[in-house]
């Protein structure tokens, strides 16, 4: 699907990626810093739908539902401090991200438009950092829980 800039919108199961996209994915979400290569591979291993905008064949923004760990799931919410259970949200929105070149133009938003209607049917939770996160996540029915954690960490969560 192409969106309203002429980029095409992407959302796949993840073993159907084609492995140049794949790597550009991976890349693009561990950019930031805030997560390490290897614990990507094993997301997207582990995920459940991705979600791409791509523009020449170049990855300009990102995000995915994962399926994490209850362990990692039981850790955020604990060090948030969130009085819900854990396992009452099974998947994560994560992995969001946007090509610096292309940051600030709504890329995100925009692909989120596409991915969250494909996913509507499940309770999920997010993590950021990012104020301009927080706004889009809130956008997408998204409300914070707990404390902030990890000097800057928030946990946001989304019901049916």
């Amino acid at each position: 699907m192409t969106d309203h800039t002429g980029f095409n919108c992407i959302v796949k199961v993840p073993h159907d990626m084609d492995g140049g996209l794949r790597q550009q994915f991976i890349k693009l979400v561990t950019e930031g810093g805030q997560i390490q290569e290897a614990y990507v591979k094993v997301g997207l291993h582990r995920a459940g739908l991705v979600g791409m905008i791509v523009s020449e064949n170049t990855v300009i923004a990102t995000c995915c539902l994962k399926n994490p760990t209850d362990s990692y799931k039981q850790g955020v919410f604990k060090s948030a401090m969130a009085p819900e259970l854990p396992g009452s949200y099974p998947f994560e929105l994560g992995y969001i991200a946007t090509h610096p070149n292309y940051g600030g133009q709504g890329h995100c938003q925009t692909l989120l438009r596409s991915f969250m209607p494909l996913v509507q049917q499940k309770t999920m939770f997010s993590t950021t950092r990012k104020p301009e996160m927080v706004h889009i996540l809130k956008k997408f029915g998204f409300i914070k829980t707990g404390q902030v954690y990890k000097r800057d960490l928030e946990l946001y969560l989304r019901e049916l």
